[in-house]
């Protein structure tokens, strides 16, 4: 299978031939726009982490999307591990009845031999936190996730300096960069990785 993963359509030439196209609802709304994609050939439209990308910052792309394919019998997906009241309006106002919700029952999203702890704290509270839970437990290797890049670093500098091997990942990094991230992380040679949610979203 032939996969093009598109940021920007200054090099669209995989457009053409691939099977699978991965990219935000704005860039694929200016493909077709641009005729780099034929939308009378595209099958399915698959929405990853649908609560985010149904929000605010990408609602108006996707509401065009689904107008530009509504009348086309295309298959629209969505993926998410939280059920929102945009996501639910976003199919019932375009789908009406047209389309089946499977949803995972509450007691079925814990797995067997992992805890969940929550800790609410306030944001300048969160590295002594930190401290405290690395004194109380024994770590091995952990992923810490943040929300935003500058956070990613002060939580290196902090640890770095109490002795652990740290390294950071967030959508600063280009492909190859990211790529020797992860392979030191599943190496051992970093103990903590510290990311945004690129990491989730590849």
């Amino acid at each position: 299978m032939q996969i093009a993963k598109v940021t920007d359509l200054k090099d669209n030439t995989q457009l053409s031939t691939a099977q699978l196209v991965v990219s935000s609802p704005g860039v694929a709304i200016k493909a077709f726009k641009k005729m780099a994609m034929n939308i009378d050939t595209i099958k399915s439209v698959v929405f990853d982490e649908a609560d985010s990308v149904l929000g605010e910052e990408h609602s108006e792309h996707c509401m065009k999307l689904v107008d530009m394919m509504k009348e086309k019998k295309i298959q629209f997906i969505a993926f998410t591990a939280t059920v929102t009241e945009n996501l639910l309006q976003f199919f019932e106002s375009n789908f009406q009845n047209l389309y089946n919700k499977l949803t995972v029952p509450l007691k079925d999203l814990s797995l067997d031999g992992i805890k969940h702890l929550c800790i609410l704290v306030n944001k300048d509270q969160k590295i002594n936190v930190l401290d405290t839970m690395y004194k109380a437990m024994t770590v091995g290797q952990c992923i810490i996730f943040v929300n935003t890049k500058k956070f990613c670093y002060t939580i290196k500098m902090h640890l770095e300096k109490l002795g652990r091997s740290c390294s950071v990942l967030t959508g600063q990094l280009d492909k190859s960069e990211r790529d020797k991230v992860i392979k030191d992380f599943e190496n051992g040679i970093s103990k903590v990785l510290i990311t945004t949610n690129i990491i989730a979203r590849g």
